[in-house]
């Protein structure tokens, strides 16, 4: 998959593992992550983000892998 991250993925508020990587994402993360509190485990390599890492991920105090 070629582009940005879908914003919808963000409603998925009880997700704790979410494995993204090996698409080619472009962009940033969408704002909307952030509702992903429950977040465990969070793999995004071998995409094409632009930007810094969010602040919210400072907020998902579940994960314990990135």
């Amino acid at each position: 998959m070629i582009g940005a991250i879908p914003d919808d993925i963000g409603n998925l508020t009880s997700i704790e593992r979410l494995f993204l990587n090996s698409n080619f994402f472009t962009g940033e993360l969408p704002a909307s992550f952030a509702n992903l509190t429950n977040m465990r485990e969070f793999r995004i390599g071998s995409n094409n983000f632009a930007g810094k890492i969010p602040d919210f991920i400072g907020e998902w105090t579940n994960l314990t892998s990135l």
